[in-house]
């Protein structure tokens, strides 16, 4: 398999510039519904629109569909480190504290240099400390 990022990172895409504006601005409703026509109209969408897709539920306290969205990124693209971040906070806000714990610990392998990954794994062992 390549290491080159560039190649990696291909199946994120890129997405049309209306989403980006659309998620600048803060319509997340037209935004949403604009990742649901790639994601449903195209065969190879791009997986950013995935993202997009779950960053969205997870702000509207839909986290186990952004759990569905952010898994599916990260079966297809698993060098994303953001994204495994983002599954692992969704997975906190579930209660689901081992499997939160795991993806932050895969977003801290991929990118060492961040300090969030790092304190999500605190916060998952914490809890996971706590239930027993």
């Amino acid at each position: 398999m390549s290491e080159d990022p560039e190649v990696l990172l291909r199946p994120l895409g890129d997405l049309p510039p209306d989403i980006m504006e659309d998620w600048s601005l803060g319509r997340f409703d037209s935004c949403l519904a604009k990742c649901d026509a790639i994601l449903e109209g195209e065969e190879n969408p791009p997986e950013m629109a995935r993202v997009f897709r779950g960053r969205i539920l997870s702000r509207r306290a839909d986290h186990e569909g952004a759990i569905v969205c952010f898994q599916e990124v990260v079966e297809k693209v698993p060098v994303f480190y953001p994204v495994w971040e983002m599954l692992g906070e969704s997975l906190l806000l579930t209660g689901n504290y081992s499997r939160a714990l795991v993806s932050y610990c895969r977003s801290a392998k991929l990118s060492p240099s961040r300090i969030a990954p790092w304190c999500g794994a605190a916060i998952a062992a914490h809890r996971m400390n706590d239930k027993k």
